[in-house]
């Protein structure tokens, strides 16, 4: 009889070893994914050699593959085989499930898309996907603005120097009709990020915010312009959601107002 109670209680014990031991595994596995995703930047610059000219310093592991639906079931980028890092996207054929989040369509490329081991992978049948490594691209200036075009995600003092930027935009938006069965309109947003995605509310960090800017109603809805806080050590993520025109583009021009009053 002790001996049955002696093994039961072990075996009990064993259970729960092993369920803490894989909690604790995918704990730090998970960590270890998210806080290793900023490595893959850090020394990401131009520099000059008099010989080789200029050269780039990317820690970014990301390497190129395609991806052609269909694709089902929410596999990983683990276990398709393919690597972790900073990715520009095409899309070729019907818009997709996948990266929706962001905005990306076949008007539209995605750059600097942040992959990570465990990110799940859906797509439809009749798509193709191209994924090449970020070129982390310094953004385009028109007189003092800087010009975002596409989503994805952008670098502080890489591609835009850190500072606060008034936010405005350019561009035909589809507008929302006030219908159940209507569309969504369209939606810019900017976010500052951490590099596991998660935004800096001006709840926790007033010195960063979310701008949102975005035509709904049949007509503009009064927040065509907003201001942001470029920050060192955050990303500047950019959605584009519902957006037809090639020639939508986001400005972002420097300003010495104060964002927190």
């Amino acid at each position: 009889m002790r001996s049955s109670r002696k093994s039961t209680t072990c075996i009990f014990a064993i259970i729960l070893i092993l369920l803490f031991g894989t909690i604790l595994a995918n704990y730090v596995y998970g960590k270890k994914n998210k806080n290793i995703t900023r490595k893959y930047v850090q020394g990401y610059q131009s520099k000059h050699n008099k010989n080789k000219g200029q050269r780039n310093n990317s820690k970014n592991p990301a390497r190129p593959f395609t991806l052609t639906g269909p694709i089902t079931g929410g596999k990983s980028l683990k276990e398709l085989g393919y690597m972790p890092g900073f990715y520009d996207v095409h899309l070729t054929g019907k818009n997709t499930e996948f990266l929706s989040s962001n905005g990306l369509s076949d008007q539209k490329d995605e750059y600097g898309r942040l992959l990570n081991n465990t990110d799940p992978m859906t797509l439809e049948k009749g798509t193709k996907v191209e994924f090449t490594p970020a070129k982390f691209a310094k953004l385009k200036k028109q007189g003092q603005s800087y010009i975002i075009t596409n989503p994805g995600n952008y670098l502080p003092d890489i591609q835009i120097p850190a500072g606060e930027y008034q936010v405005t935009y350019q561009g035909d938006l589809i507008s929302q009709e006030i219908s159940s069965t209507a569309k969504a309109g369209s939606v810019l947003s900017l976010s500052v990020t951490t590099y596991e995605g998660t935004v800096i509310p001006k709840s926790t960090q007033e010195d960063n915010f979310n701008v949102t800017l975005y035509e709904a109603q049949g007509r503009d809805s009064g927040n065509n312009k907003g201001w942001l806080s470029v920050q060192k050590n955050r990303l500047v993520t950019v959605s584009m959601m519902n957006v037809a025109d090639k020639n939508v583009a986001i400005f972002l021009t420097p300003t010495t107002r104060s964002i927190t009053n």
